[in-house]
């Protein structure tokens, strides 16, 4: 079996592999930037339809809360109205 030997020569082949890798380079870059500027729209898209979400969260808990306050508002009516029946019923059959 041959040694491998070192040969100084540079050919048209060595030449076309490194044009070629260079390019692959070059194309693997510009693929790369391409990308990445569609994650960031993408990614700005996102913050934006997430900040409306937060938005109509934000707007659905203090709905939330001023309904919980009319139901314990109307709630204590009904007590209120219960024990006047109560009352009313109590006098009534004295």
């Amino acid at each position: 079996m041959a040694t491998p030997r070192f040969d100084p020569k540079i050919s048209l082949g060595h030449i076309l592999t490194a044009l070629s890798m260079m390019g692959a380079v070059f194309i693997a870059w510009g693929v790369m930037t391409e990308k990445l500027a569609h994650v960031k729209e993408a990614q700005s898209a996102q913050q934006a339809r997430t900040e409306k979400v937060e938005d109509r969260t934000g707007k659905l808990e203090a709905d939330s809360a001023t309904l919980k306050a009319n139901i314990s508002a109307i709630n204590d009516g009904i007590q209120d109205l219960r024990q006047d029946l109560r009352l009313s019923r109590g006098t009534a059959a004295r």
